[in-house]
């Protein structure tokens, strides 16, 4: 299997095909900082994009929570983006330089927020440590002690 192709974070149609693409293993706008980094080099603000996640997580808990893989879901995060996209007309209407910009702008930001929300308000189970998991393994592993039985008392 060969590796990725590492692409320069930069303003161009191959930086933007790869945060489009929705084929790939593991998507390349999956955290805060690289949705910030994205949308920065269209020219908005870290604190404005900053803003428009804090908006979409608020969008997102106020309904409750959602699987975005049913089609509630799927029509929830369209709803989602339709109002956050008239919230930021100044952010999601600028014009693009291509296709693959334009496809990031309009659809692909927004859904990686929306995805960002739902990752923020999906119930988390506490990390177990590594050595938690070895004493966990190790008390499985090890035969438990068996009871002595007790010798009969002797009576005279």
């Amino acid at each position: 299997m060969s590796a990725p192709t590492q692409v320069p974070v930069q303003r161009s149609e191959a930086f933007f095909r790869l945060c489009n693409d929705r084929n790939a293993r593991a998507p390349y706008l999956r955290n805060k900082d690289r949705i910030i980094t994205a949308l920065g080099l269209l020219g908005v603000p870290a604190q404005k994009v900053r803003q428009i996640l804090e908006q979409v997580v608020r969008i997102w808990k106020r309904d409750g929570p959602t699987n975005l893989r049913t089609k509630e879901g799927q029509k929830r995060r369209d709803d989602t983006t339709a109002e956050v996209s008239g919230l930021y007309p100044e952010v999601f209407g600028m014009p693009c330089n291509g296709p693959e910009e334009g496809q990031f702008l309009r659809e692909k930001a927004i859904h990686a927020m929306v995805w960002y929300a739902t990752s923020r308000t999906r119930p988390q189970r506490p990390p177990r440590s590594r050595t938690a998991q070895q004493a966990q393994a190790q008390a499985q592993a090890q035969p438990q002690p068996q009871p002595q039985p007790s010798a009969p008392a002797a009576t005279n």
